[in-house]
């Protein structure tokens, strides 16, 4: 237990539970299964190695879980959550949050404020609640709920479910900066309520060229919108729901929608 000072506080190899309380401490676990809680003031927690809890209380903390399946919850205040390796759990608690999960499969939510998460490697299960938040899904096949509120989806790389509550959100299911968005994902896009924009292209690049495709489901006619890029010969199958791209060797679909759509429901940048 520590004091109402700024400490430097060190674990053992064994399972400890260490308790900061007051003052802008610096905490490691060390070895073992450890439960770390910062207390009051800006606490920096790391878990090291084993199976930890860290509770970063009140504050704006940073939490580093280490290797080992971690399970860390930032409490109050703007927390920074970084799960590091194994299957870890991330809380961002109160305040406007930044959670990475790093490597493994990796459950993340942001809940209150505006929070970004990023989901790093790994088939990852996240999501944003309250607040404008922003989430990357990383590499892996995730799924990523933003809530309410008007949110920014990347799905990543990978078979992504995007399911969006109300709010106003952009969606795009790939990776947009990979030189072939979306070739080998197939991802399902719901925006949920709100005027959300599925983004299926953008910058002269279309997404899911090639072995790719986009499920785009609940799409509301005269709300939501299809963002595509300029200066490609798509092709149109209004009722069947068929968004395609006519190549030297055929016809490439790139997007169904659920349910059909309108020619006025596309955007083109």
């Amino acid at each position: 237990v520590g004091t109402n000072a700024s400490e430097e506080i060190t674990g053992t190899e064994k399972n400890d539970v260490i308790l900061g309380l007051g003052g802008h401490d610096t905490i490691s676990g060390g070895d073992g299964h450890d439960c770390v809680l910062g207390g009051l003031g800006n606490d920096t927690l790391d878990g090291g190695s084993g199976q930890d809890s860290l509770f970063g209380m009140s504050g704006d903390d940073t939490l580093d879980g280490g290797s080992g399946n971690d399970t860390l919850d930032g409490g109050s205040g703007n927390d920074t959550l970084d799960g590091g390796s194994g299957n870890d759990t991330l809380d961002g608690g109160l305040g406007d949050d930044s959670l990475s999960g790093d490597s493994g499969d990796d459950s993340i939510s942001g809940r209150e404020g505006n929070d970004t998460l990023d989901g790093g490697s790994g088939n990852d299960t996240m999501s944003g609640d309250s607040g404008k938040d922003s989430l990357d899904g990383g590499s892996g096949h995730d799924f990523l709920s933003g809530g309410s509120g008007n949110d920014s989806v990347i799905g990543g790389s990978g078979n992504d479910r995007v399911l969006e509550g109300s709010g106003d959100d952009i969606i795009i299911g790939v990776d947009p900066n990979s030189n072939n968005p979306g070739m080998y994902d197939t991802d399902t896009l719901n925006g949920g309520a709100g005027y959300d924009t599925l983004v299926i292209g953008e910058n002269n690049k279309p997404f899911y060229v090639g072995d790719g495709l986009a499920v785009i489901e609940d799409l509301e006619s005269g709300i939501d919108k299809i963002q595509l890029t300029g200066g490609i010969d798509y092709k149109y199958d209004f009722d069947n729901g068929i968004i395609a791209i006519n190549s030297g060797s055929g016809e490439d679909i790139i997007a169904v929608v659920s349910g059909g759509y309108e020619l006025g429901d596309l955007i083109f940048v």
